[in-house]
């Protein structure tokens, strides 16, 4: 059983509101699919829907467009008679949707890069371009949850699944989007994909945290030897103030790189803090959207102090190439750190996280723990001090055996006792 769906939607034609007709019928699944027809007559309407009807029927896969091919009673003549100059009447033409990389690339994009900030769509690029490579010729009305399930299916082999749930989300924002516009009729279904794949957060112990501190720290002898009458080469001291400042404070890179000098209040407090919030300059906001002034540590405060007094920009963390503009990542400096300290890489995040980890294990509550470290939930915390609880039950383990107690003397174990006596 089919029957006719009656919608307002502008026409481009005529650039009124007009009524756009389409075909919806159940599936043997019983899910609601529709085939627009456009903005035609109530009566042509009628004529496309009983030849589906009788097509249904045979169980033939239909679209209401096969109907065009049946032939149309010849229309009444009429008694007015058109000069020779007027044109023949015709019916507005039917727009049809545009393919899924072009409406990506000219609409959503541009929509999307005057919302959101320029870090994310760094992110929106890459994955409007990983899609389109896929999906980009398929038009928007004939996207269907078989194609995105292949589509699933094609980059498991090759991306986390972390990766996947990025890009359907993309997606769909996308087609939202393309639904507000009137170019979608409605949204298709999205397969769920379970994150199977997910790495726990590393956690630095006491000891690697002082070798990888070790090994960014410029004032400290190098390890590398003289070539050739060539110095040796020179450590970034900013790649190592904003790993000290990372491990000290729980900022996240962002935060760190966005900050200035005039964010830093030497006087607050007894050693001083540091203003985490907006930086209009560089279209920075903080994750939470909330701001947070986070106290100095006196190994933080020192190393800034000195840090102020040879820097000539108003940014802690100026780009080596352009002091004007902060520099955005000391990823490659922390990894070179980590093989020169023998320590398996860590990503930036997980200085974040070792923070609070050596936090939780020191006694400090939840509560001040996500004011400092700027959470909105607990949720994240949960890992914290699951890791913090997992290394506290084995301390106490190995501190419980049945010979804890005993002297040396006591725990050996005679040998006559360990032969036996028949």
């Amino acid at each position: 059983m089919a029957w006719i769906k009656t919608l307002k939607r502008k026409n481009p034609a005529t650039g009124k509101k007009e009524r756009y007709l389409s075909i919806a019928w159940r599936d043997h699944l019983g899910k609601e699919r529709q085939r627009s027809l456009g903005f035609i007559g109530l009566r042509e309407a009628n004529r496309k829907l009983r030849v589906f009807e009788g097509l249904l029927a045979t169980g033939a896969l239909l679209d209401p467009d096969d109907a065009v091919d049946v032939p149309q009673p010849s229309p009444r003549s009429s008694t007015r008679r058109r000069p020779p100059d007027d044109p023949p009447p015709s019916s507005p033409p039917t727009r049809l949707s545009r393919q899924l990389g072009e409406y990506l690339q000219t609409t959503y994009l541009p929509r999307a890069a005057r919302q959101y900030e320029d870090s994310t769509m760094v992110g929106f690029r890459e994955r409007a371009k990983t899609i389109s490579k896929s999906l980009g010729k398929v038009r928007l009305d004939r996207l269907t949850y078989a194609m995105l399930d292949d589509y699933v299916v094609m980059r498991s082999e090759t991306v986390r699944t972390r990766t996947i749930q990025l890009e359907l989300a993309f997606l769909k924002l996308a087609l939202k989007h393309a639904v507000f516009r009137e170019e979608l009729s409605q949204m298709p279904r999205f397969p769920r994909v379970k994150l199977t794949d997910a790495k726990p957060h590393r956690f630095l112990s006491t000891e690697e945290t002082q070798a990888l501190l070790a090994a960014l720290d410029p004032n400290r002898p190098q390890p590398h030897e003289v070539t050739r009458g060539k110095p040796p080469v020179q450590r970034d001291p900013y790649a190592w103030l904003a790993v000290l400042m990372a491990l000290n404070t729980g900022m996240r890179r962002g935060e760190i790189l966005s900050r200035k000098w005039d964010d830093i209040d030497w006087k607050d407090g007894p050693l001083g803090s540091v203003f985490v919030g907006d930086q209009p300059d560089i279209g920075f906001k903080p994750k939470t959207r909330k701001s947070r002034v986070i106290p100095l540590t006196p190994a933080l405060r020192e190393a800034l102090w000195s840090a102020q007094t040879w820097s000539d920009s108003e940014w802690v963390f100026p780009s080596p190439r352009t002091p004007e503009v902060p520099r955005k990542s000391f990823a490659r400096a922390l990894n070179n750190a980590c093989e020169r300290a023998g320590i398996e890489r860590i990503h930036i995040h997980g200085l974040r996280h070792s923070w609070a980890s050596r936090l939780a294990k020191s006694g400090v509550d939840r509560r001040t723990l996500m004011d400092i470290g700027g959470w909105s939930s607990s949720q994240m915390l949960d890992e914290v001090y699951s890791h913090v609880s997992s290394d506290h039950r084995a301390d106490v383990m190995s501190r419980m055996g049945i010979d804890a107690g005993l002297d040396d003397d006591e725990a050996l174990v005679d040998d006559d006792f360990e032969e036996g006596e028949e």
